[in-house]
């Protein structure tokens, strides 16, 4: 698949993650006076679980497609950043969940980590990656004459 596939898909997926942490933040607030999950709960729920697998399948596509293998020098620091803050960002409907009533704090926290995220992606922190040493030189062409360019002698090495 194509890298553009994968970076709308990524992107996708980063769009619906954070509206569905939201989503859970403000629903769970407005909720607060009742008993049982809000009405929006559980597929905000099934949102953030799918968002999560999507950016993460994703997020490895755009790796291929930008030739960052996990050889000797293994990945640049930005993709551990990245993983680190899809750890978070994953982990955080349990803040969600347990400290809803700390409505503002968690919703500028969620903010912070979405700045921090684009931060990351834009500007890909830390030392360049080894790159490895340029190949040798191609031999330089053979020029074969015009007369023998077409015939089966030339090709086959033999005297007509």
């Amino acid at each position: 698949m194509s890298y553009a596939f994968y970076k709308v898909l990524h992107l996708s997926s980063v769009i619906i993650l954070f509206a569905s942490l939201a989503g859970m933040l403000f629903a769970r607030h407005a909720h607060a006076e009742r008993e049982g999950k809000p009405p929006l709960w559980v597929p905000l729920v099934a949102l953030h679980g799918v968002s999560l697998l999507v950016l993460f399948v994703s997020g490895f596509g755009l790796i291929a497609r930008l030739g960052i293998g996990h050889g000797a020098g293994g990945w640049p620091t930005w993709i551990w950043m990245k993983i680190g803050l899809w750890l978070v960002i994953g982990a955080f409907m349990v803040l969600v969940k347990r400290l809803w009533k700390q409505l503002l704090p968690l919703f500028l926290t969620l903010l912070a980590l979405g700045i921090v995220t684009v931060w990351t992606a834009v500007t890909k922190p830390g030392p360049a990656p080894a790159r490895a040493a340029p190949a040798a030189e191609a031999p330089a062409a053979v020029d074969v004459p015009a007369e023998d360019a077409g015939s089966d002698a030339a090709v086959e090495g033999t005297e007509p």
